[in-house]
């Protein structure tokens, strides 16, 4: 058996109002807190609250400006000035993927000599990190949990994914409750996010006996929660799975690695501006059909996590059962989040099989996959 090496050191808090426990969280690193929060917060009561519980552990706060949807990564610089200007001992993120990778990323710069465009560039860190809390407002974060974290370069609006050693955040806080902001859609599609990183986990070839039992748990946990989507008597229910599901993707994550799907949304969102978890959700059936035909013993697995009478099926076509069953629980849902007129030009779809068949997420996949299958994956998707 392959040697595995298993550290997370993050202190994960899961559960409704867990939010209140960030003062006695925060006051293990220190007395001066930059708060880095998505924008739609901005005019909310949430960063007020926030204060207030760090005040009570004689915690001062500082409000950094919104980051808004798409923001670039030029804004860690800003973010990086502001925290050495007020003295900060401490980043916490608040909000959804991109602004809780900016927020990561400005917690690893500020006590060194790099710039971010020198990350983009492929140069390492330096100097020692300030500490960093993570409170996500979606179901998931599949960088939650590993020293990776997502940048859109201004330079050429592409979506980069950047490994820097050892930056995990020190304390995490799942509060299932802040979801509730969502809208019904966002957080589908969310959930939606988190199935394909589970999935592409799985297939993935770092995949491991661990990483394999967080995804497989985190496949009965979307499935469940699918099953009570759109009631209102178990939207608190809904959302409690949905962040289940999310932790357990994220801790699998933290030994195995994401896919082509991811890296086709990842790219296709930054290039032309559309939610990613709505362009992942498209992804989702190709990645099925791709997982059945690479590596159909695992995809026959699912079957039996989705409670598919499998007895008496050869591998294949247990493998296929699985395919099916996800494509039509999925399949009303989909169709729900499709996005609207995107029409990619073919010259666009070569460029992004390009970049995607350079990105180390590729590596990640169980089988080779050329400039062309990615081309072919696009326009079966999109």
């Amino acid at each position: 058996m392959d040697e595995i090496q298993i550290y997370i050191p993050s202190r994960i808090f899961l559960g409704d109002e867990t939010l209140a426990r960030l003062g006695g969280i925060a006051e293990n690193y220190g007395s001066r807190a930059l708060l880095v929060a998505d924008s739609i917060f901005t005019d909310t009561s949430l960063p007020e609250r926030i204060g207030t519980i760090l005040e009570r552990k004689g915690i001062k706060l500082i409000n950094s400006p919104g980051i808004k949807t798409g923001a670039f990564h030029d804004v860690v610089e800003e973010l990086v000035s502001l925290s050495r200007a007020s003295k900060t001992q401490m980043i916490i993120g608040l909000g959804g993927i991109r602004t809780l990778s900016i927020a990561k990323c400005a917690s690893a710069l500020v006590h060194g000599n790099r710039l971010v465009d020198d990350l983009l560039d492929g140069y390492p860190v330096t100097g020692q990190r300030i500490s960093y809390i993570e409170i996500p407002t979606t179901c998931r974060n599949p960088f939650m949990l590993n020293s990776r974290l997502l940048l859109l370069d201004s330079r050429n609006r592409r979506n980069r994914i950047l490994d820097i050693p050892e930056l995990i955040p020190n304390a995490v806080i799942i509060d299932s409750s802040l979801a509730s902001t969502l809208s019904s859609k966002y957080a589908l599609s969310t959930l939606m996010d988190t199935f394909l990183y589970a999935l592409e986990g799985y297939l993935s070839i770092r995949n491991n006996f661990f990483s394999e039992s967080q995804f497989l748990k985190s496949f009965a946990l979307v499935d469940s929660a699918l099953s009570i989507y759109g009631n209102p008597e178990y939207e608190k229910e809904f959302l409690v799975k949905a962040s289940e599901a999310g932790l357990s993707a994220a801790m699998g994550l933290s030994t195995s690695g994401m896919g082509a799907g991811s890296g086709i949304a990842f790219a296709v969102a930054g290039k032309f501006a559309v939610p990613k978890s709505l362009t992942a959700a498209m992804m989702i059936p190709a990645m099925l059909e791709f997982g059945a035909t690479t590596v159909p013993d695992k995809m026959a697995r699912i079957a039996s996590i989705l409670e598919a009478d499998t007895r008496g099926m050869e591998i294949a076509e247990a493998a296929y059962k699985a395919v099916e069953i996800m494509r039509n629980r999925l399949g009303v849902h989909i169709g729900e989040l499709r996005l609207a007129k995107l029409k990619i030009h073919k010259d666009e779809i070569t460029d992004i099989a390009e970049f995607v068949s350079d990105s180390p997420l590729i590596k990640n996949m169980p089988g080779a996959m050329t400039v062309t299958d990615i081309q072919d994956m696009i326009r079966r998707s999109l």
